[in-house]
């Protein structure tokens, strides 16, 4: 799984913070988040303390290039530096009371080595707002989701209206944020020297222009709606929905808990992309350090789906241990070469099977009961319990109900019939485990002088 394909969390009260940051510092605040594992449910693996995130070179350069527009560029690789500086300085600002506010410093360290990996890790005084989730309001989304974002006004717009995102679960179509314009430029962290004085402009820099920007590239439509107080625009209400043809259940969420190399979970629609033919393939692992030897040796001994999606299992696992370099190489080389696709993929047919196996046990039993009723008999379980362990078992403990008849025993017993195909299928199921006494039951039951009788009448489908 891609970077920008992780889901991040924050606890509500971050989410309405006041944020001194541009874009290209939100981009790394959301970088650091998406290795963090928050402790928001029981019986989940989570982090106690703040772990370092790592980002290798190849992820800052497909991430902050020049050339990567549509991925949300914010300027050339060689001026990470600066923004990694600038970001390192940034503070939070939570509201307390009417009044009041607390500042809070964001990252214990930011570290850029010389193989050109960018180490995050955060402060503990953040810990109440990213890791101890457990029973607070918490804001998740998807990392691509802001991205792509080169507007910070459009950034926290999102993110306020994204900690209503619930409502769209419970059959709401859209969302809402009503904010008056203090309280707009606080969340939004509009200077305090910016566009006072005439609403046209804070509406148009700080909402038109950036709402223009997401309805453009995320998979959602923003607009927005002035309200007056004494005549005067007090503030705005900005709504969100969904664009045309698509749903919530779109955006998958990523579950938090950890998953074992090689287990039988079917793969998440966020899946990267990857190449499906030889030579893409070979430029990836050639990209991911693999000699020619070890590429040709491996799409000579496995299917190119199979090492595509070894790949994508082994790439999402070596993220989740932090591996990189060497490291990083020899595990996808290890994975790759034991084809932990199929072995995940046999794991999850092999499971199937089993309940399969079960389901179709049960609708065995379930026939079985519905064909004794459809004959007339009735299972009598006070002498058994609820275990049924075969058909001679249940006709030992079965009682014939005789349909009332004006005839007597003996006309009854002339009478012969042709048998229906279900009556014909229900005494092919039990005329080998029935002894003679009961097949005898059987064929009286039936209007036959005898078994013998009924079989001879209807050899041939019971012979089948």
């Amino acid at each position: 799984m891609g970077l920008l394909d992780r889901q991040v969390c924050q606890a509500n009260p971050l989410i309405e913070a006041r944020k001194h940051m541009n874009t290209s510092e939100m981009r790394l605040f959301v970088l650091g988040l998406q290795d963090v594992k928050p402790h928001i449910k029981d019986g989940s693996l989570y982090d106690v303390e703040f772990r370092e995130t790592r980002i290798s070179s190849s992820e800052l350069r497909e991430l902050f290039s020049n050339n990567a527009a549509d991925r949300g560029s914010f300027g050339s690789i060689t001026n990470l530096k600066r923004h990694i500086k600038k970001a390192f300085d940034c503070i939070i600002e939570i509201k307390i009371g009417k009044r009041g506010f607390a500042l809070y410093h964001i990252y214990q360290k930011m570290l850029y080595t010389d193989d050109g990996e960018l180490i995050i890790q955060f402060d503990n005084c953040m810990k109440p707002y990213i890791l101890d989730l457990l029973g607070k309001g918490y804001t998740r989304y998807s990392v691509r989701t802001v991205f792509s974002l080169t507007s910070s006004y459009g950034w926290r717009i999102m993110e306020l209206l994204l900690e209503k995102q619930g409502y769209f679960q419970r059959g709401e179509n859209k969302v809402y944020r009503k904010l008056t314009i203090s309280e707009l430029r606080q969340k939004l962290n509009v200077p305090d020297d910016k566009y006072v004085g005439r609403i046209d402009n804070l509406k148009s820099r700080v909402l038109e222009i950036p709402i223009k920007e997401i309805n453009e590239k995320t998979i959602y439509h923003v607009w927005y709606e002035p309200y007056k107080d004494g005549g005067k625009t007090a503030g705005f209400t900005i709504w969100m929905e969904y664009k045309e043809g698509l749903h919530p259940d779109q955006e998958a969420i990523e579950t938090i808990d950890a998953e074992a190399v090689g287990s039988p979970v079917a793969p998440t629609s966020n899946s990267m992309l990857l190449p499906a033919d030889s030579k893409g393939l070979r430029a990836l692992l050639t990209q991911e350090k693999f000699t020619s030897v070890q590429i040709n040796s491996l799409l000579k001994k496995w299917p190119s789906e199979d090492i595509r999606e070894s790949y994508r299992i082994a790439d999402e696992q070596a993220q989740k241990k932090h591996l990189t370099g060497r490291s990083r190489t020899k595990y996808l080389k290890t994975c790759i070469e034991q084809n932990i696709a199929a072995e995940r993929i046999q794991k999850a047919e092999i499971i199937q099977r089993e309940q399969d196996a079960i389901a179709e046990k049960k609708q065995k039993t379930n026939d079985m009961s519905e064909g004794f009723k459809a004959i007339g008999l009735t299972t009598d379980r006070k002498y058994r319990g609820d275990k049924i362990e075969t058909i001679g078992d249940v006709l030992e403990k079965t009682k014939i109900i005789q349909e009332s008849s004006a005839n007597s025993e003996n006309d009854v017993h002339e009478k012969v019939r042709e048998l229906t195909d279900d009556e014909l299928a229900m005494i092919k199921k039990i005329k080998d485990t029935a002894n003679h006494n009961q097949l005898e039951k059987i064929a009286h039951d039936f209007g036959y002088k005898s078994w013998a009788n009924l079989y001879l009448n209807n050899w041939k489908y019971l012979l089948k």
